[in-house]
């Protein structure tokens, strides 16, 4: 090994060396180390960004729910009471969309059973005291009703509900 570290050393202080090869695999290394790094280095700040981007402590978690209502029919268009304790939505569980209202933990009651047509889409008053809804009675139009139950008025007529398609059973 000497004789050999010997000659290398001849062979480099006479020149003979400059074209040699070690130079060129010095530099195809560290171009390989270079690629490598710069590969580490953008799987990484892919990792930080996906982490970055899955909020854990915003996201909503559901604690003890409840399921509040259990009908045959379709349900849609639901719309929570200003206090959170009632449901108001609608309905096909008589064969008709009506409107029906539910406590949270107690049972549905169909709020305009009283007319076989269309009744749907409720809303709340911002008290909770009143249900307002869109109806195909009377020719169309919405109607406001104590939520506790009672008589539906006419408060507008409009022969479709506004910003909806005309439901099925109105036409």
């Amino acid at each position: 090994m000497r004789n050999e570290l010997e000659e290398l050393e001849g062979e480099m202080s006479s020149g003979e060396l400059r074209d040699a090869v070690v130079p060129r695999e010095r530099s195809s290394m560290k171009t390989w180390l270079a690629a490598a790094a710069g590969v580490s280095v953008m799987a990484l700040a892919a990792i930080l960004l996906d982490v970055a981007r899955t909020p854990t402590e915003s996201m909503p978690r559901l604690v003890n729910p409840v399921q509040v209502t259990s009908a045959a029919g379709l349900e849609d268009y639901p719309t929570w009471s200003p206090d959170g304790e009632t449901v108001a939505f609608e309905s096909t569980q008589d064969g008709n969309a009506d409107v029906w209202v539910a406590r949270v933990g107690g049972q549905a009651v169909n709020r305009t059973s009283d007319y076989t047509g269309f009744d749907g889409t409720p809303s709340w008053s911002p008290d909770g005291r009143y249900l307002a809804f869109w109806s195909g009675r009377e020719g169309g139009g919405y109607f406001l009703m104590p939520a506790i139950g009672g008589v539906p008025r006419s408060v507008a007529r409009s022969a479709v509900p506004l910003g909806a398609v005309r439901p099925r059973s109105c036409r």
